[in-house]
């Protein structure tokens, strides 16, 4: 920003990180400043209801703030992608397909490949409700020991 000049001039901004919900660490930035405010975010997962729960995006008084500009920095906005589905149809998904393949036999096991962190509500289904062991790598381990303790318990 700059006055009639040209010159720089200084403005107050506040800037929070915000949970994105998209896999451990992931974070949109909500800048808030006198022109009003903005969220900025890469990929994110939402379900109804989880924006009420974050107090970040909540005025002290209540309610939700208001977000002037939204920036959306994510692998799904393009036209031809209708629908997304919830997490919870995916994780649905995925157990059921395992649970028909491990019925037909002892011999059948599964094999889940994660490009990257994000799905650890998957292997956690799959240990609760399949009562299948689930493996990863060490690096993988290490991590989820820090980070995530109730992943690698």
């Amino acid at each position: 920003q700059s006055d009639d000049s040209g010159k720089p001039t200084e403005i107050e901004l506040t800037v929070t990180l915000v949970p994105a919900g998209h896999c451990p660490g992931s974070t949109m930035f909500l800048l808030e400043g006198p022109r009003g405010n903005v969220l900025y975010t890469g990929d994110f997962r939402f379900a109804v209801g989880d924006s009420a729960r974050l107090a970040s995006l909540q005025n002290c008084g209540g309610g939700a703030k208001d977000i002037d500009t939204l920036y959306l920095d994510t692998t799904f906005c393009h036209p031809g992608v209708a629908d997304i589905p919830s997490r919870a149809l995916s994780r649905h998904v995925v157990l059921l397909r395992a649970e028909r393949w491990l019925a037909q036999g002892e011999r059948h096991f599964v094999v889940l490949r994660a490009p990257s962190f994000g799905y650890e509500h998957v292997w956690l289904a799959v240990r609760e409700k399949l009562g299948a062991r689930v493996h990863v790598s060490d690096r993988v381990f290490a991590y989820y020991e820090r980070a995530l303790p109730e992943v690698a318990a």
